[in-house]
């Protein structure tokens, strides 16, 4: 995924924060929610920002964690002032945009840009009435959606499970109210104090989804992925990777 502009809007104008999974790891997730967004209608830019910092937060490194929140605002602020809103398809980075900048870099630039951040599943949902969803998996079955811990205190994952069942998925949460166990990086730590005690703390998530009867298994999280695809064995489908869009465009 690179810096890009796209065509013009007919509804308003995205600025597309890919992460590091969307940017690196998955690139293909990035185009798909960019060829959405522009089906919609938006005229969508990839602005030249950096990752959105979770980790230098999470392990105490707080001046670290506050000057990439400050590059980052300058980055995005101008484009909020021009009109553009803020989208992402890592909720962690939705996350760090809206609750945590604010706190790390006082002041009003923190709260605009926080202010005009969404995740993926929120910001299209209103726009998709009449814009048909069409499965790309068999919806015989259940899918068992798992909701990350950053995107419960965004949204509960209603957005994205709304996104399966207008595609006509049965979706299922699977839930133990707690983290699934990997922590950020944490479990991708080895050892006892990481992967080990990541998946210990994940067992009860786990079972849950065996006993659940789920056929398929999605979450939005980029390392929820990693933890539910080693603790389960299964694949882990991102909303994404799930949905055929046809509309305009």
């Amino acid at each position: 995924v690179n810096a890009r502009g796209t065509k013009a809007s007919r509804v308003g104008k995205v600025a597309f924060f890919p992460d590091l999974y969307a940017e690196y790891n998955n690139p293909d997730l990035g185009l798909k929610a960019i060829d959405i967004l522009e089906r919609l209608g938006y005229s969508v830019l990839i602005p030249d920002v950096r990752w959105s910092g979770m980790p230098y937060v999470s392990y105490g490194q707080l001046g670290k964690a506050s000057a990439l929140a400050a590059f980052n605002l300058r980055v995005l602020g101008p484009l909020v002032d021009e009109g553009y809103d803020i989208v992402s398809t890592e909720p962690t980075a939705v996350y760090m945009l809206r609750k945590v900048y604010p706190k790390l870099r006082e002041g009003e630039l923190a709260k605009k840009v926080g202010s005009h951040a969404y995740g993926f599943f929120e910001f299209i949902e209103r726009g998709l009435a009449g814009l048909p969803l069409r499965p790309s998996r068999d919806v015989a079955g259940v899918v068992g959606f798992h909701i990350p811990c950053h995107d419960r205190a965004l949204t509960s994952g209603a957005p994205a499970t709304r996104f399966l069942e207008r595609a006509s998925y049965r979706v299922r949460t699977v839930e133990t109210g707690t983290c699934c166990g990997i922590a950020g990086t944490f479990g991708m730590k080895s050892g006892w104090l990481g992967y080990d005690l990541s998946m210990a703390v994940g067992e009860k998530l786990f079972e849950q989804f065996r006993q659940s009867g789920c056929d398929l298994i999605a979450t939005e999280s980029s390392v929820c992925t990693l933890q539910l695809r080693d603790g389960l064995g299964r694949a882990i489908l991102h909303p994404l990777d799930m949905v055929r869009f046809e509309g305009a465009g």
